[in-house]
């Protein structure tokens, strides 16, 4: 990052959030100038993908969640194991199921142990750790929300994904996820147990008043798209390849 604020010619963020981190971080280098900043969100194209009645994957036939992304430590996998590990224990059959998609990353040897011993986990977990376009739209569309709770992410394109596919989100209360999705989402602390585990027993349930809030709040929302990126992006870089 210290070469890129000395030499770099420009930079591109993907959220305001993103640029305020990068400011902060460049701060101390003040005898260097801050190159020109460009923020372009990521688009999220869902349309392109078959809808989950065309699909012929298997989904659960009970309730279930998502989680969508590296299994690593940032992204709080071990957090959720537990929360779902004492619901499985107090609920039985009950119980709603998770479906975690991602491949296992670093600092997730923890959340890695419970998946693979965590005998309260059997049965209402499932890890997925390669998943096409397809069989990932038709796993989102049916799940009662998407579960984001990181404790730091620089943008969320699950987030923006879930909500441009009609699907709730449970995240936690992050700058950027607030500057993508406004109040949409349900928002709670990344360490709040009871707080997550209430707000999942309520979704699972079909007449789940706050889901049907949630989907009230998503009506009308316009994801950012790959051509809005593009339509910010190029004739930024024009302008900076005309400099002197």
């Amino acid at each position: 990052m210290i070469t890129l604020i000395r030499n770099g010619a420009g930079i591109i963020v993907n959220s305001h959030d993103t640029l305020s981190e990068v400011a902060a971080f460049a701060r101390p280098q003040e005898r260097f100038q801050m190159p020109p900043t460009l923020v372009a969100p990521l688009g999220a194209d869902v349309s392109s993908r078959a809808s989950s009645a065309e699909v012929p994957y298997f989904l659960p036939s009970k309730p279930y969640f998502v989680m969508l992304g590296t299994i690593e430590g940032r992204k709080n996998h071990l957090f959720i194991l537990t929360i779902w590990a004492e619901m499985a224990r107090r609920l039985g059959v009950a119980c709603p199921q998770l479906v975690i998609i991602g491949q296992r990353g670093w600092e997730s040897e923890q959340a890695v142990d419970m998946l693979e011993r965590s005998a309260a986990l059997r049965g209402h977990v499932i890890e997925l750790s390669r998943c096409d376009d397809a069989e990932l739209q038709a796993y989102m569309c049916g799940a009662r929300a998407l579960l984001f709770p990181s404790f730091v992410e620089g943008y969320g394109l699950p987030l923006v994904e879930a909500l441009a596919s009609g699907t709730p989100v449970i995240a936690s209360n992050l700058g950027v996820f607030r500057e993508l999705a406004g109040d949409i989402p349900d928002y709670l602390s990344p360490i709040d147990g009871l707080g997550w585990s209430q707000l999942i027993e309520d979704f699972a349930q079909p007449d789940s008043i706050r889901r049907a809030e949630q989907l009230k709040r998503l009506a009308g929302w316009q994801p950012p798209t790959w051509a809005d990126h593009f339509a910010k992006l190029d004739p930024w870089l024009e302008d900076l390849a005309a400099q002197p």
